[in-house]
């Protein structure tokens, strides 16, 4: 922390992997840091459930059925979307199982270069052209396409379906069987492309399919909130954008980040588990206890934070002020109690 301190420098701490089912590998880790940040915190009610809808709503946007993901990703990605109509058509590989067909994206299972990308989208674009559709990859794992008018079209993200039946989830609405035949097009053209043939050749994953996720256009900026904006995720930092709120990519700890803070003001910072974290999460808990609660606490008790609020995206926020925190008399509740209620 630099020499200056912030009374009244508020952390909105969002950490959508801390009560997961994937905790339930960790049941015997202690995480005293942890512990103690959640035992002396006020447990107060958070309406919205998820990460999309939390994320929404602490840049103060309505949360839809359907709200234009596609827009707000693609302004950071692109750098400007005006306000035509996106769609996130995002590189994925279906594996067939049994009688399911399991949906894997990019991150997860292949990745791919801006060459293969650049080769795919330009066959997407010469097949499409008659359609309207325009294809674009900024970044070789998102995709979109800008539609040429309104579609109603009901979607899954594609960060909901890592191995989830794709049959199950696809897209509604009625303008759904329209799309479902630009997917079978699509599929057909990329079982056909070169660029999968020497993808398979070298042992690697095609890309069998892209997932339609996200529609709409850039929504009315809402009134400025962030003092400054912390995430990898592209959600969050194409809201910073529409904000005009200052952002930087994920710090490395706490302490990375409190070096930054001289100021007050209400901060955001997202942090997310990496894929590897899925399977035993046991090192992430350990992790965010270690390097996230621990500095987080004695930047409390040293006055460089005023408030610290954690969302775990379960409609919980666990809110710790200054004071709150000096509350040494109040009895550490093992981190596992704190875990949802099974409905």
């Amino acid at each position: 922390m630099n020499a200056r301190t912030s009374d009244h420098a508020v952390l909105h701490l969002v950490i959508p992997d801390l009560f997961t089912n994937q905790a339930m590998n960790a049941l015997t880790v202690r995480l005293e840091a942890f512990e103690r940040l959640l035992s002396r915190a006020y447990v107060e009610p958070w309406t919205s459930t998820g990460w999309t809808a939390s994320i929404l709503q602490l840049f103060d946007l309505p949360v839809k059925a359907e709200p234009p993901l596609a827009a707000l990703t693609c302004l950071f990605d692109a750098g400007d979307c005006g306000q035509d109509i996106w769609l996130r058509v995002d590189p994925v590989y279906f594996k067939a199982d049994q009688d399911r067909v399991l949906l894997f994206d990019a991150a997860s299972v292949f990745s791919l270069s801006q060459a293969e990308v650049d080769g795919f989208i330009q066959a997407l674009n010469q097949h499409f052209a008659e359609d309207g559709l325009q294809f674009s990859a900024p970044t070789p794992s998102r995709w979109y396409v800008r539609l040429p008018q309104h579609v109603d079209l009901h979607t899954v993200p594609v960060g909901e379906m890592l191995g989830r039946d794709v049959f199950r989830h696809m897209p509604t609405g009625d303008d759904a069987l329209t799309w479902k035949k630009y997917l079978n097009e699509i599929q057909m053209l990329l079982h056909q492309s070169p660029i999968n043939e020497a993808r398979e050749a070298r042992g690697e994953f095609p890309v069998n399919s892209v997932w339609p996720w996200g529609v709409g256009q850039l929504p009315a900026a809402p009134t400025p909130r962030w003092a400054g904006v912390w995430s990898d995720d592209p959600l969050v930092l194409g809201l910073a954008k529409l904000t005009q709120a200052p952002s930087q990519t994920q710090p490395a700890n706490a302490q990375a980040w409190l070096d930054q803070i001289n100021t007050a003001g209400d901060y955001l910072l997202t942090l997310q588990a990496p894929l590897d974290a899925l399977q035993d999460c046991s090192a992430w808990l350990q992790h965010v206890n270690e390097n996230w609660c621990l500095p987080l606490l004695t930047a409390l008790s040293q006055r460089q934070l005023e408030t610290l609020v954690l969302y775990p995206c379960d409609q919980r926020m666990f809110c710790l002020t200054r004071s709150r925190a000096r509350h040494w008399w109040r009895r550490r509740v093992p981190w596992q109690q704190f875990l949802p209620v099974a409905e």
